[in-house]
């Protein structure tokens, strides 16, 4: 029995001796000294540098190049400012040189194209503006006179193919004015109808006392009459009404706008519009070319030359006017 006891001491005198011996060495395991020793320092890990982007600085003066041909109108356009600007930043002699040479250098271009436009409009009419207006003062006053000369024959071509429709109030003080510069046109033979907004006649019963009453403003309304005196041109084969005007207007001034009209629709033509005008209708180019070639008009002159001159010469009012001008 105490050898039994004794064995039984001695075993777990063992397992203590085991599982302090384990310890230890977790022990030691824990407090063992770094890679490199107690004392070893290890810096830490460095950045990365960043490399400073300096802003790229602007392009001087000096340093703005065109992409134009030298010498060309262009490239003259686009430095000459560039030019000045150097030379008064730098007034140095050679700056100062440089742009009176390049500013001489555009004045004589210019001149060059004045002298070629001049010879060209000599050699070809067809782009003159000069028919439309004389130039000299003398040439002015004579083309005025006739037009003044022509006008009752200018009254007398509009009155064979149009009436005038007139809207009033006997109220409106307006139409009282207007009323007997009507007058003078109906008395010349441009037949004017009275049309009364209020059912009532004017003071002094013109126009031979005649008037129609608009009933109902049915009329007005149709034309959109917005104001009184309200003229408006009606052809004679009722094919047309044309307004005129919704205000007090001069004679001369209904005369051009019925003239402007009649042109307009076609019942007078250019060439008989010309004889009542101070500055007269010219040939002149439309918009209706659409067969071109794009590349062939930028490049080759002559080739837009006859497309635009051929243009010119179909249409039927130019050849009128050319022949006027003949």
């Amino acid at each position: 029995m105490r050898n039994q006891c004794i064995q039984i001491l001695s075993g777990f005198a063992f397992l203590l001796a085991v599982s302090s011996l384990s310890n230890a060495q977790d022990y030691l395991q824990d407090d063992a000294p770094p890679p490199g020793g107690w004392h070893f320092y290890k810096d830490p890990p460095k950045e990365p540098e960043k490399k400073e982007i300096k802003p790229t600085p602007p392009p001087s003066k000096q340093q703005v190049k065109s992409q134009d041909k030298p010498l060309s109108a262009k490239w003259v356009k686009e430095m000459l400012p560039e030019f000045l600007m150097s030379a008064i930043d730098e007034p140095t002699p050679e700056n100062v040189k440089r742009y009176r040479y390049v500013q001489r250098l555009a004045m004589d271009m210019s001149s060059e194209f004045s002298k070629a436009y001049t010879k060209e409009s000599l050699d070809d009419p067809f782009t003159s503006e000069k028919l439309a207006r004389p130039t000299a003062q003398f040439a002015i006053t004579e083309k005025a006179k006739l037009v003044n000369n022509a006008y009752s024959d200018q009254v007398s071509l509009l009155a064979k193919k149009f009436r005038i429709m007139f809207f009033y109030r006997s109220d409106c003080p307006f139409c009282k004015r207007q009323t007997p510069i009507l007058e003078r046109l109906d008395s010349n033979g441009f037949e004017v109808l009275a049309i009364s907004l209020d059912g009532k006649p004017l003071p002094g019963l013109p126009f031979d006392g005649e008037f129609v009453i608009d009933y109902d403003l049915k009329a007005s309304k149709r034309f959109q009459v917005l104001n009184v005196p309200a003229m408006f041109l009606i052809s004679k084969d009722k094919q047309h009404i044309l307004p005129m005007a919704q205000q007090l207007t001069s004679e001369n001034k209904l005369m051009d706008i019925a003239l402007f009209q009649a042109r307009e629709i076609g019942y007078v033509g250019a060439a008989d519009v010309n004889k009542f005008k101070n500055v007269s209708e010219i040939p002149s180019f439309s918009n209706g070319i659409s067969d071109i070639d794009p590349e062939r008009a930028e490049n080759d002159p002559d080739y837009l030359i006859e497309i635009l001159k051929n243009q010119f010469l179909s249409d039927p009012d130019n050849l009128e006017l050319l022949g006027e001008f003949q």
